[in-house]
């Protein structure tokens, strides 16, 4: 038995330094591609106190210096969850600390991400190099939300209630996107029609609805209205109807590029939940909860900006890819031992799918755009491959990626809108 437990513990620090070299070794990585960048636009080495204060941290920044307003006719910080502000306000630190300290929340997040939900290191690294991972360097909800999830997700798969409670609980006081839990939790109960789940799922139900009522009183204190979120979420555009066609997003191609990106891996989640659904039917074996929620977050979340937004899928990416989700999602998708070639046939028909809804096709250089999209999105599929090639396109991928990373940070930071 001393045996036993004396290589779990082994296995267990093994792994743990396995996942810090990891990170690490991204992080330096990005770090030099990004020093490499900044020195190439003639910046600054690291970014400054007025560059970490853009777009949503000036929001956030208002909460903490004059707390919540709400204005009918213009955009307010009451759209805003109060979680970080008030976090960043407790520990009363400076835009740069609390900068470093939602690195380091990332960091430390992803740790525990890959330590409870293993994976090949391949796939790890290709999570970290995704591009919306820029937004853990800033004073936005990321890191918190992250963290809060990772905590979340680790007692949803371990059945420790009062974990995955507190985790989902303190995520609600974050961000608004667990609006997307309620029909998901609900989907969930249908889907393994077991007791003892419902009534985990049920107690999940509740802390959402007690974490959005929380939120409603904390701002109802500062403006006298009930649910001001919902209200001041008109002005950016958020309001229940038909998307307009061609769909569109802020900013440049960078962001249309990234929300085009999510929206091709929310509607792959999507598919797959149908296939779920069709081997619960055939009383095949049932997919693990932490899968199973990943997969409906996802395609949940492009479900909601999808008819939320006017056909804009602004900020997409932050939502999707800047989410433990998203690595559960890799995680379990290049995990399948499905036949190749369905892949490439997925690929080709959402490719010509994405065709009609985001582009109108008045210049050739949308066909262009399009075509390298397809084949990034291929070039992770070709990495199922074995042999020398597949190392070869891995390492190669992971470079592209960490080139696109350091570049939309750097982009970021000149005041560009990225999400």
């Amino acid at each position: 038995m001393e045996k036993i437990l004396s290589f779990k513990n082994n296995f267990w620090q093994k792994t743990v330094l396995q996942n810090i070299f990891l990170v690490l070794a991204h992080l330096l990585f990005f770090f030099i591609v990004f020093s490499i960048i900044r020195e190439w636009q003639g910046k600054p080495l690291l970014p400054g106190s007025s560059e970490l204060s853009l777009w949503d941290a000036a929001w956030y920044k208002s909460i903490i210096e004059k707390g919540y307003s709400f204005h009918l006719t213009e955009q307010s910080n009451a759209a805003f969850f109060p979680a970080f502000p008030y976090f960043w306000k407790l520990l009363g630190l400076s835009v740069k600390g609390i900068s470093l300290l939602n690195i380091l929340l990332f960091l430390f997040s992803s740790i525990a991400l890959f330590q409870f939900f293993p994976a090949n290191w391949k796939w790890k690294l290709i999570f970290l190099s995704n591009p919306s991972i820029c937004f853990f360097f800033i004073p936005y909800t990321e890191s918190l939300f992250f963290f809060f999830i990772t905590l979340f997700l680790i007692g949803l798969k371990k059945e420790r209630l009062t974990l995955s409670v507190t985790g989902l609980f303190l995520a609600c006081l974050t961000r608004a996107s667990v609006l997307v839990f309620i029909p998901a939790f609900i989907i969930m109960m249908v889907y393994y029609q077991d007791k003892k789940k419902a009534k985990h799922f049920l107690a999940y139900l509740l802390t959402i609805a007690v974490g959005i009522l929380t939120v409603s009183f904390i701002e109802y204190y500062y403006t006298g209205i009930f649910f001001a979120f919902t209200k001041a979420q008109i002005h950016w555009g958020h309001k229940l109807g038909i998307p307009q066609f061609p769909l569109t997003s802020w900013g440049g191609s960078l962001p249309l590029f990234l929300d085009i990106g999510a929206f091709y891996g929310s509607s792959i989640a999507a598919i797959f939940m149908g296939i779920f659904f069709i081997n619960r039917v055939n009383n095949r074996s049932l997919i693990p909860k932490e899968i199973i929620l990943a997969f409906l977050y996802l395609a949940g979340i492009a479900g909601l900006l999808f008819f939320t937004q006017g056909g804009s899928l602004n900020s997409l990416n932050r939502y999707a890819f800047a989410t433990p989700f998203m690595y559960i999602f890799l995680r379990e998708l290049f995990a399948k031992d499905f036949p190749a070639w369905k892949y490439y046939i997925l690929i080709v028909v959402l490719t010509l799918l994405y065709a009609l809804l985001f582009f109108n096709w008045r210049s050739g250089s949308e066909a262009k755009y399009l075509l390298f999209l397809m084949l990034y999105i291929l070039s992770f599929y070709l990495l199922l491959l074995r042999g020398k090639l597949q190392t070869l396109l891995f390492w190669l991928l992971l470079i592209i990626n960490i080139f696109i990373q350091a570049y939309t940070a750097a982009y970021f930071f000149t005041n560009e809108w990225v999400g």
